[in-house]
Order: C-alpha cells, then sequence, then structure tokens
C-alpha cells in the first residue's frame, strides 16, 4: 500500500503546471511574436495569484509587441496590465 501511494505521489509532484510550462516553451522560442504571445498568456495565467509577476510578464509582452509592431497583443498585453492593477 505505501508503495502505491509513493508512486501516486512521485507521478503528481512531476506534473506541470501550465505556468511550468508555458515558461519552458518560452525558453526555446526565438520568434518575437511567439514570444510576445507567451510573455502574454504567462500574465494571464498568473494575475489571478501574483499580480505583481503578472505586470512584469505583461510588461515583458508590450515591449516585444511595440518593437515588432504587434498591435493584437499590444492591446492584450495592457489590458491584463490593467486587469493586474
Amino acid at each position: 500500500m505505501t508503495t502505491i501511494f509513493a508512486l501516486f505521489l512521485l507521478i503528481f509532484q512531476q506534473t506541470l503546471t501550465p505556468v511550468d510550462s508555458l515558461k519552458n516553451e518560452l525558453k526555446n522560442v526565438n520568434e518575437p511574436e511567439i514570444k510576445a504571445e507567451l510573455y502574454y498568456q504567462l500574465a494571464r495565467a498568473t494575475y489571478g495569484s501574483d499580480q505583481n509577476l503578472a505586470i512584469a510578464y505583461s510588461d515583458s509582452a508590450l515591449a516585444l509587441a511595440i518593437e515588432n509592431k504587434l498591435l493584437k497583443i499590444q492591446g492584450n498585453a495592457l489590458n491584463i496590465r490593467g486587469v493586474s492593477f
């Protein structure tokens, strides 16, 4: 019985959260549009639990979006930034 419990505990501890998955994906991406979208998604995923982190992610998304003239992501990043405040 303890072996089964230990196995389940090990399996559940290794499960990635959506935030972890987005962070891992962010490390592998070089395209600015995708990177800006990932930062935006990270901001969306964290604004309910950590507003300061969500603002930081939205600022990163906004900076990339402005630099690459991605208007939709600019608007989304500003929106999530406002929600986080």
